[in-house]
Formats: C-alpha cells, structure tokens, sequence
C-alpha cells in the first residue's frame, strides 16, 4: 500500500485550523478557480451524471459541480473533521449528496459506479501514488472522465518562495515533489486503460501556494485581495512551468 506522507492526525488539525473552509459563495470568482472552472467545461458534459471527490474536504467543487453541472455529488475523506465541513458546506450551499468519511483504498463504493472521479491535490501526499491512482481508475465507469490536480513545487516559484519563507522542511515532508512533473505523471497513467485528453501546467499565479499558513487573520484577507489581483493580472499568461501553480491531468477511461 503507498505510503500516505501526512496522515489522518495531519489533516485532522489542518481542517480545524483552516480559516477559508467554509464555503462563502464567492468562490468560482476566485481566479484560479475561475481558470479551472473553463477548462473543466471544455472537456466535462453536463446533465445527469454521478462525480466522485476523493478527498473532499470542505467539497467547495463538489458545490460547483452540483450547481454549474447538475452532477450528483459524492465524496470520500479519512478525516473526521474534514467530512463535518464538506456536509456543512454542502447544507450552506443548499446541495445535496453523499459524504462517507473512510479510507479510499478501502472504500465502500463499488467498482465502475461514477461518470468522472476526481482529486485535487491527494496524489501528492504519497510516496507511491500508483495505489490511489488506480482507485481513482477503478471507481470510473468506462468512457468517464478522471480528473487530478497537483499543487506545482516543483523547481518553480511556489517552492523559491516556499525556502524564502522557511516552509521547505514541511513541504518536503508532507509532499512528494517527484510526481510534479509532466512526464512522470504521464508514466503514471501507461498501461491504466485511459487516453489522457489534456495535461499540462495550469496557471494564473497563485500566491495562496504560500501564504495559505498565515495565522493573523487581517494579513490572510490582505493577502487574498493581493492574490486576486495577481491572479487576475496573470489569467492569460502562457503555460510556464515556473510560474504555474498547479500540475492538472484530465483523461478517459477506454470504453
């Protein structure tokens, strides 16, 4: 079984801690999800279909996915804490649907039972994500789309700033930087039964990367003006790796 680098405990304390988990309403106008949210329309069909987040936490996708999509929601996370915000997130937002606090590598939904299975940023808290790959794989119904999403630390400016800002020991513990890249990724994805119909960086800048630990809550709002702005600024940059926040991976699996 792959390694998990953090840990129930780990996750537990981060969601009780973090002060951007509830759901606010206002999140789709946030740059990089805005970004996301494009890209997501150009390869995702809407209606009725069944979508999956492993490790749902706060589940402020699995929101849009109900409201923008139409998509019956459901989500899996170990974290006790994270799951009573994903239910309450999704009860604020006037949602329905289904959140099973448990282990993915030991999840009770069936094999094949959603039209896309998605994660953003799980992959790479393990030391093996071939494991947690192949779940999100298995969980897909053929001709689904998988969708996973990794933060960018790799040799970019979110992992600069991160030593600059002393965090570099903790991010090395908690992520395995390795699988940051395109062409690992991809050798990730051989021989899985999926044709991969986009990956690439995925930008616009995103100091949240970074600045996300700040306690002082007037310096944390600040900070979100500033990174909205620089997002925005950013929008239309070109796919560099250096300055791109996020690793993004979308794929079919075969009929």
């Amino acid at each position: 079984m792959g390694e998990d680098k953090t840990g129930k405990d780990f996750w537990q304390k981060a969601w009780q801690e973090s002060p951007f988990a509830k759901y606010y309403g206002i999140e789709k106008y946030l740059a990089i999800n805005r970004k996301l949210g494009k890209l997501f329309e150009k390869f995702l069909e809407k209606g009725n279909k069944k979508i999956l987040e492993i490790g749902c936490a706060r589940a402020k996708w699995l929101i849009h996915f109900a409201k923008e999509f139409g998509y019956e929601v459901y989500g899996i996370d170990y974290s006790e804490r994270g799951v009573e915000i994903a239910r309450e997130n999704l009860s604020m937002a006037g949602v329905k649907g289904t959140i099973l606090c448990e282990d993915a590598l030991q999840t009770s939904f069936g094999e094949e039972s959603f039209d896309v299975v998605y994660s953003m940023g799980l992959i790479e808290h393990f030391e093996n994500p071939a494991e947690i790959i192949d779940v999100h794989i298995k969980l897909l119904k053929r001709g689904g789309k998988l969708i996973i999403t990794i933060p960018n630390f790799n040799g970019s400016l979110y992992f600069t700033l991160s030593k600059i800002l002393g965090r570099k020991k903790k991010l090395l513990e908690t992520h395995n930087l390795t699988i940051m890249d395109k062409k690992r990724l991809n050798e990730f994805l051989q021989n899985k039964g999926v044709k991969i119909l986009s990956l690439d960086y995925f930008g616009p800048v995103d100091l949240n990367m970074v600045y996300g630990d700040i306690k002082f809550k007037p310096m944390l709002y600040l900070m979100q003006v500033i990174n909205q702005i620089v997002g925005y600024s950013t929008f239309f940059m070109p796919k560099l790796r250096y300055f791109s926040p996020h690793l993004v991976l979308i794929a079919e699996k075969a009929a």
